[in-house]
């Protein structure tokens, strides 16, 4: 590692002067200082964070302290656009964001105000935690600044969401719907879920409805199971409520939430890209599927894009006549013109092999998986407007190969086809025939 004495000795100038030319420093020539900052860019030389933070006293780093119970992580989906959102207005400051070590499972662990003091963070960032743990309070009296995230300490900065306000709007909203039989599964014991049953119990009682013990029911955050069991033990109930209010939007999807989440996205891929998910958190097999459905999309007449299910529906004729070593293919007792097969086979061929070709660009130029560039890739050229949350943060080649596909997959491959190559009439006179060996 090149020292700021082995600069100054390149330069053949004291250290007290490289010091001042890379600070920016008055009482050094413009001439002298472009010598010093063109000779440290040759030899590699980087100031020395530790000993830049020892002079001025600032680290310029950020740290967070983020402990999800049901182990959602930076996947949460409230936290992680909140944490997101912070990173990049602090990164704009010329601010680093680093985690705090939250494992206690070494005998030697320190606790946070220790590896705070130790990273030396000009600030902590504190969200989804127990706020009541020691440690925590310990943290929060001492002199390092900390913001706070749904929680209120005494002369702290505090981030809060409205969650009285949230959930007397939602009451009053399923009331004005019609809605007498509410009941509320709640999630965790914290600061926000006790505003939130407080609101609950105060907003009922203003507009004159009562709630009985039983259609209150407790399960934990973004755990779909333990929703689905309340929400069937409140329907089995004897008078069972009209309306459930859930913890959160993943957990929601517990019970029949689930079936009717699935029919959804089964739809949207072949139409366009609504979620109620985050497809980051899909398996493998979930995103496979994904991408066939986006791949077939609607039938001729629709505004659906990629191949119609017509062409699907041609070429899987083609193949059972193929079988049945028949002439030529039949859907419904009609005889399906060889053009037609030509045509569908054409298209198969562009869809699978223009999104495999920019996946296999977009993966070497931005070193992602090959599994989520296809599934960008056939997201565009089935302009269904789905992603795995990369799309953002790509660059300007792969952007370019996504607009490609998203033009050729709204015009039409057949379309664009003739409309650039020079298509001449056919000859009336044919060429001998020669056998192939395929399979």
């Amino acid at each position: 590692m090149v020292s700021m004495k082995d600069l100054a000795a390149a330069c053949n100038v004291s250290i007290a002067t490289v010091s001042k030319a890379l600070n920016d420093q008055h009482d050094v020539s413009a001439k002298t200082k472009e010598m010093v900052r063109r000779k440290a860019k040759e030899l590699g030389y980087f100031p020395n964070s530790a000993a830049k933070t020892l002079k001025t006293n600032r680290s310029h780093n950020i740290g967070v302290l983020f402990v999800d119970e049901a182990q959602s992580g930076l996947t949460h989906d409230f936290f992680s656009n909140v944490l997101d959102s912070f990173k990049r207005t602090i990164e704009l400051k010329d601010y680093d964001l680093t985690l705090i070590n939250c494992s206690k499972t070494h005998s030697n662990s320190m606790s946070y105000l220790d590896r705070a003091r130790y990273r030396g963070f000009d600030g902590v960032v504190i969200a989804c935690i127990d706020f009541r743990d020691p440690e925590v309070i310990e943290l929060v009296d001492s002199d390092i600044p900390v913001v706070t995230i749904d929680y209120i300490f005494n002369n702290r900065i505090a981030v809060i969401s409205d969650n009285v306000k949230g959930m007397r709007d939602l009451v009053t909203y399923v009331y004005e719907m019609g809605h007498r039989k509410i009941a509320y599964i709640y999630g965790n014991d914290s600061s926000v879920t006790q505003a939130r049953i407080s609101s609950f119990f105060t907003t009922c009682s203003q507009l004159g409805i009562e709630v009985p013990e039983e259609y209150l029911r407790k399960a934990d955050y973004r755990d779909t199971e333990g929703t689905y069991l309340r929400t069937k033990e409140l329907l089995e109930l004897k008078d069972p409520p009209t309306c459930i209010l859930y913890p959160d939007d993943f957990a929601g999807f517990g019970g029949k939430e689930r079936v009717l989440a699935s029919l959804f996205q089964a739809v949207t891929p072949r139409t366009a890209g609504f979620n109620t998910a985050s497809f980051s958190s899909l398996s493998g097999t979930g995103c496979m599927l994904l991408i066939v459905l986006m791949l077939i999309g609607g039938s001729p007449g629709s505004t659906a894009g990629g191949i119609k299910t017509t062409t699907v529906a041609v070429l899987l004729a083609n193949q059972v006549a193929v079988f049945r070593r028949a002439k030529s293919p039949q859907l419904f007792g009609r005889r399906i013109e060889d053009s037609a097969v030509r045509n569908g086979a054409t298209l198969l061929i562009m869809y699978l092999a223009l999104p495999m070709a920019g996946a296999a660009v977009m993966s070497a130029v931005e070193n992602l998986p090959i599994g989520s560039c296809i599934f960008e890739t056939v997201s565009a050229i089935g302009t269904v407007g789905l992603s795995l949350g990369i799309t953002p943060s790509l660059g300007l080649i792969s952007r370019l190969i996504l607009i490609a596909l998203m033009f050729f997959g709204r015009v039409g491959g057949l379309t664009l086809m003739y409309a650039f190559l020079n298509i001449r009439s056919t000859s009336p006179s044919q060429r001998p025939v020669e056998k192939i060996a395929v399979g």
